[in-house]
């Protein structure tokens, strides 16, 4: 409360009088700021601060006004000179004069007034990190779904999440929050299929954001598929001084380049200063002429085994033995 000013009036009759002179009473918005940008809907709080010369703080009339929506309501507090009004329905789109219109016992007022932009709710912005796009994984194990979320209205423990994929549905588990990034770990893994994992986020005005990805559940990490062209199966090569070997190699998880070769048997010994092929091309192909060092000269043909042992990154791996029979000219 200011102090009230008292002011000495002397009378024709001589008889000097006191007069009380009311200054009307102020007010200050504390927040929101001026040229504040909100979202229109959403919980609203007005502060400010109250002061009158003759009339307490508590006892002074407060009316709460837009200039877009009218008289606001909503929960007031008073604490000494600090008011506030929570507007929990919000205010709608467009430019807003927030006025606080205060009133003392004598009918004096001060107001006080703050420029903010109401703005439309944009909903939550959702993006899924991991796993992403056509990532492989092993049916029935352990994986975590991790996504980013943000939002102008909600921090995301405020956020309802709805985790979903689109063959086992919904998602249950405790996601787990890190700032703006959540993640939920589905200790059972998913089943095997190409799922559509979705996660969807509301905010507390019911506006939403989602992202989807595609990941692929297998029943485990198969190995590599051996498809040995030549020496063809119980093939007989007569006279010949080089050994043509091809072939095709593809596995689902681990580049064709990547997926190692090791050749053994009774064939990898009739080579003694050329090497095998350790890994297919980068589509996958092995096809190379092997000079023939260590083929013995002999009127008959030779048999030979050839054991072959593909392995892909992973550690699976598949073999093939292929006989042939050989007959040199060296």
């Amino acid at each position: 409360m200011r102090a009230a000013v008292l002011v000495l009036v002397a009378a024709c009759n001589g008889d000097d009088q006191l007069k009380v002179i009311n200054d009307p009473p102020t007010a200050a918005i504390l927040s929101p700021i001026d040229g504040e940008t909100l979202i229109a809907g959403a919980p609203i709080l007005i502060e400010a601060t109250i002061s009158d010369d003759i009339t307490a703080n508590d006892e002074l009339g407060l009316v709460w006004t837009s200039s877009v929506d009218g008289s606001l309501r909503g929960e007031e507090a008073r604490d000494g000179s600090n008011v506030s009004l929570l507007v929990t329905r919000g205010l709608t789109v467009g430019s807003h004069t927030l006025s606080l219109q205060v009133t003392d016992e004598e009918g004096e007022q001060g107001e006080a007034t703050r420029a903010v932009e109401l703005v439309p709710n944009a909903g939550p912005v959702v993006e899924l990190l991991e796993p992403q796009e056509d990532d492989a994984f092993d049916a029935g194990t352990p994986v975590t779904v991790v996504a980013q979320i943000t939002d102008d209205l909600d921090v995301i423990d405020d956020l309802t999440l709805i985790w979903s994929s689109s063959l086992a549905g919904q998602l249950n588990g405790e996601p787990q929050v890190n700032g703006n990034v959540v993640s939920l770990y589905l200790e059972d893994g998913l089943e095997e299929g190409t799922h559509a994992l979705e996660l969807v986020a509301y905010d507390t005005l019911g506006a939403e954001g989602a992202d989807t990805v595609q990941p692929v559940f297998s029943l485990g990490n198969e190995p590599p598929v051996i498809d040995l062209y030549t020496p063809l199966a119980e093939e007989q090569l007569d006279n010949r001084e080089n050994l043509h070997i091809s072939g095709a190699f593809l596995d689902d998880r681990t580049d064709p380049g990547s997926i190692t070769l090791s050749w053994t048997g009774t064939a990898a010994s009739i080579l003694t200063t050329e090497t095998w092929p350790t890994h297919p091309d980068s589509s996958g192909g092995v096809d190379v002429w092997l000079r023939l060092d260590g083929c013995d000269n002999n009127a008959s043909f030779n048999e030979f085994i050839l054991d072959l042992q593909a392995t892909d990154a992973e550690g699976a791996f598949s073999t093939l033995t292929r006989r042939f029979y050989l007959r040199c000219d060296n």
